[in-house]
């Protein structure tokens, strides 16, 4: 049996389609942040102040020691050779 929905009532797919793509765009515009050093606009997945608290913890990390205690000069005043 055919559909009784008249034609103009029926989900054109091309529109469908137009109005998921402006959704999908608007979205990513949403997102986008200016990069500092550039003035450019880029997409940003990552907030402000969780970019800061990454960057915290890979300094942190970074100026740890890797492999234990550093080695120490001998106590004598002497420069080891």
């Amino acid at each position: 049996m055919p559909d009784a929905t008249p034609l103009a009532m029926r989900p054109d797919r091309h529109r469908v389609l137009r109005l998921a793509a402006v959704a999908a765009l608007s979205v990513g515009a949403a997102t986008c942040a200016v990069n500092p050093a550039t003035g450019k606009r880029e997409l940003s997945l990552v907030g402000e102040s969780q970019e800061i608290a990454l960057g915290l913890e890979g300094a942190k990390a970074a100026a740890a020691p890797r492999w234990g205690s550093t080695p120490t000069a001998p106590s004598s005043g002497t420069s080891p050779r």
